[in-house]
């Protein structure tokens, strides 16, 4: 039983982690390519297309918010396809926090 119980919090500590870990993320710029909903309403707000450029942040329920500057919009949406290129990429904090995260999911789960 106590193998199981240990076996259960170190899946828990990893999920937790990766979660955490993804909330922290920023790509900016990022494009991004939305959904037909999505796109009727940037384009309401005068977008010319449906391929916006932004800023994303990931979030703890797996999702990204992608805020435009031109129309001045902010929107929630599922991970989708986007395109960044790798040094716009970057966790909230820098490299103290990827650091914290890992010995985080070392210390915990032990």
């Amino acid at each position: 039983m106590r193998f199981l119980l240990s076996i259960v919090w170190t899946a828990m500590c990893l999920a937790f982690f990766m979660r955490l870990g993804f909330a922290m993320q920023i790509m900016d710029p990022v494009d991004v390519f939305l959904d037909k909903e999505r796109c009727a309403v940037v384009k309401s707000y005068g977008a010319s297309s449906c391929k916006v450029r932004g800023r994303a942040e990931g979030n703890l329920d797996g999702t990204w918010t992608i805020t435009l500057p031109e129309p001045p919009l902010t929107i929630q949406m599922p991970d989708g396809p986007m395109a960044y290129q790798q040094p716009h990429w970057r966790l909230q904090g820098g490299n103290l926090t990827g650091v914290g995260l890992f010995a985080g999911l070392m210390i915990f789960p032990g």
